[in-house]
């Protein structure tokens, strides 16, 4: 561990810059490692420096002199603890160099709780928030994941807390890996709690101050030295890996129960990429669903299609409407409103909704629906929804009502690469297991790289792929929607997103999606329909927990059932 204090004489000078280098002090370099430092600047070394791991300075390269005491590692731990060891976990799942047995995760950290930035802005964007640079050296067989470590001021090493994923820019346009740095924009976090004005749409801040630290975590680690698109799959296949593990021990456990095995269990894991493909089916005996082939399906009954959301799947998104006492989907067979129920699991970032309605489509070749079908959809599965109902190359069936909960018709933290990794940050707090493994792979790559993924690119707002699927008109026009829109409020913070988490991000956050938002999708996306006649339902709730009663003020359970009870 290191303590100095931010002097001049603390600071390395390199040609215009100005920066204060992070691992050995300046005053304890011999000429050695000082000249081996000056050929890694002069950028004449692909390894890393002996005695120095990275630097630290402004973004803009003014003076680095903020006031106070920085503190940060010297080489680095590697014996993780507490929250940073929930990260370091989700790095050996994801990564398959983590079989070998000399694999390791260094923990670094910079702490700036001593600092004082002096930020006194009144009324100002997240753009204007003063931002350093991260410039950390590695091999280019190594990859890193950032964060900040959102926990209370002085704990080192906190049991309770939150990750908030810092993505490194850019290093080149074909996303590559073969590189000896990667940079970070780091944004202070200012000491004083800020909050978001309605009416300016800008942000500033209050009298009292935040009980957060200001603490930044580096975590680095071996990796094969691929593309970022090859890495990305790498981590899928091992995360699937790490799913089928967890379900094996699942079905020891149950083997004895009814429909367990591949049958049942299988479609709770989540897993990743094509392996996700499946289409399940509700058993009204079990309550449960269970995957199935085409012959399963019967074509002459009337059917409810379940559309899940972003990297979920339908145990994810509908898990609170089966497998209960009284369950929805019970009723909703029981009470005559349909005969059969199916769900279409799918992945939902490296595949868009095209690609996914074809597979649908394979799936159901030669089947033709004889009774028009309904569509329960939630997230990203509103834009499914909507293209099933739209696409003309849709000939097994036709759609007669959708609703659909929290739609993602435009999702504003992918407007700017600077907004990404606060939308993954929440997603993995919404997410845990193989979901906040994948993020966890996800963070390793620049905001460029998630961003042009197909189904990233769909959810962006304007984007082409995005436009065509709302502006496309739907095949039938008797064809009914109904969309249910959440709006989180600070009443629901006794259940979910308590501090220090939100805290920090409450404010961003409505910078970001607008005022009114479920810490996903803005309100005013989640209200795009396709029907004119369509009235929004408005509900108090999160983007996850739409469906769980003892979370949300409103039973939207009897918001589906009566629903299609009154379309009948």
């Amino acid at each position: 561990m290191a303590k100095i204090n931010l002097t001049v004489e603390n600071l390395f000078k390199w040609k215009k810059s100005t920066f204060l280098p992070l691992g050995k002090r300046v005053d304890q370099l011999n000429n050695s490692q000082i000249q081996d430092f000056e050929a890694k600047l002069n950028e004449r070394s692909h390894f890393k420096p002996e005695a120095i791991w990275g630097t630290l300075g402004w973004a803009n390269e003014d003076l680095f002199l903020p006031k106070g005491q920085l503190e940060f590692s010297e080489s680095g731990n590697l014996d993780s603890q507490g929250l940073t060891l929930s990260e370091v976990k989700n790095i050996w799942d994801f990564n398959p160099l983590s079989s070998e047995p000399e694999f390791i995760v260094k923990e670094r950290y910079i702490n700036f709780d001593a600092c004082d930035f002096n930020f006194k802005t009144k009324n100002f964007s997240m753009e204007e928030i003063p931002a350093m640079r991260l410039c950390l050296f590695l091999n280019p067989d190594e990859g890193a994941i950032v964060f900040y470590q959102h926990s209370k001021r002085g704990e080192e090493n906190p049991e309770e807390g939150d990750v908030e994923y810092i993505l490194p820019q850019q290093t080149d346009p074909n996303y590559s890996t073969n590189r000896d740095r990667l940079n970070y924009k780091i944004p202070i976090i200012p000491r004083e709690i800020m909050e978001f004005n309605d009416e300016t749409g800008l942000l500033s801040l209050k009298k009292s101050k935040i009980e957060t630290g200001f603490v930044i975590k580096i975590l680095t680690f071996k990796r094969h030295n691929l593309a970022a698109s090859e890495l990305l799959n790498e981590a899928n296949n091992n995360i699937n890996l790490w799913v089928n593990k967890e379900y094996k021990q699942d079905v020891d456990r149950t083997k004895d129960q009814i429909f367990s095995g591949l049958n049942v269990l299988n479609h709770k894991y989540n897993f990743i990429g094509k392996s996700k493909y499946s289409v399940l089916k509700y058993d009204l005996e079990t309550d449960n669903f269970y995957k199935i082939s085409k012959e399963e399906i019967d074509g002459s009954k009337k059917t409810l299609l379940l559309l899940h959301g972003t990297f979920s799947n339908t145990h994810g998104s509908y898990g609170k409407l089966y497998n209960n006492e009284n369950s929805l989907l019970s009723r909703l067979i029981r009470h005559g409103l349909f005969e059969q129920i199916l769900s279409f699991d799918h992945p939902t970032i490296t595949h868009d909704a095209f690609d996914n309605c074809q597979v649908l489509y394979e799936r159901l070749a030669g089947l033709v629906f004889e009774k028009n079908i309904d569509i329960l959809s939630y997230s990203r599965g509103a834009l499914v929804a909507k293209w099933l109902a739209s696409d003309p190359n849709n000939t097994y069936f036709n759609v007669d009502h959708i609703i659909t909960f929290s739609g993602a018709n435009g999702v504003s933290y992918y407007k700017s690469g600077n907004y990404v990794s606060k939308g993954l940050s929440i997603l993995r707090k919404l997410f845990p297991g193989p979901t906040a493994k994948l993020i966890a792979a996800f963070a390793q790559f620049s905001a460029e790289f998630f961003l042009q993924l197909p189904g990233n690119q769909q959810m962006t707002p304007n984007h082409l792929k995005l436009v065509k699927i709302l502006t496309s008109p739907l095949s039938r026009k008797e064809t009914r929607v109904q969309t249910v829109v959440a709006n989180w409020d600070k009443s629901l913070s006794k259940n979910s997103f308590k501090r220090p988490f939100a805290s920090v991000l409450d404010a961003m956050i409505k910078f970001i999606l607008g005022p009114k938002h479920d810490w996903v999708v803005g309100f005013p996306e989640q209200k795009i329909s396709p029907d004119p006649l369509d009235h929004p339902i408005e509900i108090a709730s999160m983007h996850v927990k739409n469906f769980n009663l003892d979370y949300v003020k409103t039973n939207t359970h009897d918001i589906i059932y009566n629903y299609f009870k009154l379309k009948r």
